[in-house]
């Protein structure tokens, strides 16, 4: 894919751009040789041939210990909320496995997966066959797990907001931000507020 010519894939690249810059990391053209990853393989699919990240929320064996579950992660090296935001994860019991790829991978992540602009944030992951885009507090990606809600294909803090886990700024109050679920179609729906 050639970022120039796609106009999704360069609108996703200026977030992740913009995000890079202000979680602490670097935008270099240096970042976009490194070579892509493999497909996502998310734990519960590890025996599937086709080890895709494109998910399927229906498309899922139901676990009975959501902690024991593993959130598959892709960031970039430099993202610094990114790392955070793992910590937060791992701090409340999920298993994390964390991808490091390049702007240029993770704007396909994103782009193959039908993250939109609107959803956007510096990191996509999967867990259990849903999607999870940028900060999500844990208890809501618990939550959402333990409800497994029809038709839904991810869950997601658009954006980067102040506050949300992994972007605590000291001396800076929260932001009010939004938890939203979506759909197949990118329709958007709240799921929490803070």
């Amino acid at each position: 894919m050639d970022l120039r010519t796609n106009g999704a894939a360069l609108a996703l690249a200026g977030i992740l751009t913009i995000g890079l810059v202000a979680c602490g990391g670097s935008a270099d053209a240096e970042s976009a040789d490194v070579p892509a990853p493999q497909p996502v393989e998310n734990a519960a699919y590890a025996d599937k041939a086709n080890n895709e990240m494109s998910v399927d929320a229906s498309d899922y064996m139901a676990s009975e210990d959501v902690s024991a579950e593993t959130l598959v992660v892709y960031k970039t090296a430099a993202c610094e909320c990114c790392a955070r935001w793992v910590d937060h994860m791992e701090e409340a019991g999920f298993e994390v496995d964390v991808h490091e790829v390049s702007q240029e991978e993770m704007s396909r992540v994103k782009e193959d997966n039908g993250i939109t602009r609107d959803l956007a944030s510096c990191h996509t992951a999967q867990i259990a066959g849903y999607l999870v885009e940028g900060h999500v507090p844990a208890k809501d990606l618990k939550r959402l797990l333990e409800e497994r809600p029809e038709g839904v294909k991810g869950i997601a803090v658009p954006g980067m907001p102040i506050g949300s886990p992994g972007m605590e700024v000291e001396g800076k109050p929260a932001a009010e931000y939004e938890v939203v679920t979506f759909d197949a179609a990118g329709n958007t729906k709240e799921y929490a507020a803070y």
